[in-house]
């Protein structure tokens, strides 16, 4: 039985612009956020309430396969995991000499020691061949580790993925909750992440597709 939710993505998973309309402190921000956005609502829908948050704004595939390296030995048997799986363009690098302990390609480093090797790696490196490479390895990565581990898991694709994988549907959720701010109206934070209604939305689809149980391990 699931008694316990972890999810890694980007900022998707993490809640970015969920708001709390007049937070006192940080602390009621942050459980504002946890609790509305699509991971904390998809949470409620399935009547668990030990949820763990570990969505990075701006978060790559690799950051996310780092997030979930870093605590995958406190899963049990009794977890979901959820993946947002990301932009598969985005890359990352681990940075020991950085506040942040990762550096992202896509991320604005002007006057930054990091930003000439990022622009070098854009001019040599970044091309669609990678971004299905990253995809399948993230893809695999996180399907290998639940099946070798008998955990629980949903993946979903936030952004358009560059290549079919199975057992990953052909939907994304950016285009989903446009689609549903198109039919319903107000879906959209200003910044074109899902406010409240649009996690909402969301979180739903994803309870239909667990429920469904076309991409668990």
């Amino acid at each position: 039985m699931i008694d316990k939710i972890v999810g890694f993505g980007c900022s998707w998973i993490h809640g970015d612009e969920i708001e709390h309309p007049n937070p006192s402190t940080d602390k009621e921000r942050r459980l504002y956020r946890e609790q509305n956005c699509t991971l904390g609502q998809f949470a409620s829908l399935m009547g668990v309430k030990k949820v763990f948050n570990y969505g990075i704004s701006g978060g790559s595939l690799q950051s996310t396969m780092w997030e979930f390296n870093k605590y995958a030995g406190h899963f049990d048997k009794n977890t979901l995991v959820i993946i947002g799986l990301t932009q598969a363009s985005r890359q990352s690098w681990y940075s020991k000499d950085d506040r942040s302990p990762y550096m992202h390609s896509h991320w604005n480093h002007d006057n930054h020691t990091w930003n000439e090797f990022i622009k070098f790696y854009t001019v040599h490196s970044d091309c669609e061949q990678l971004w299905n490479m990253n995809y399948q390895i993230a893809v695999e990565y996180f399907r290998n580790y639940c099946i070798a581990n008998g955990l629980a898991l949903l993946q979903f694709n936030v952004f358009p993925p560059p290549k079919l994988v199975p057992g990953v549907p052909n939907w994304n959720a950016r285009g989903f909750v446009e689609e549903m701010n198109h039919k319903h109206g107000k879906c959209l934070a200003p910044g074109h992440h899902p406010n409240e209604k649009g996690s909402k939305f969301l979180a739903e689809r994803l309870y239909k597709m667990y429920n469904d149980a076309k991409i668990l391990a």
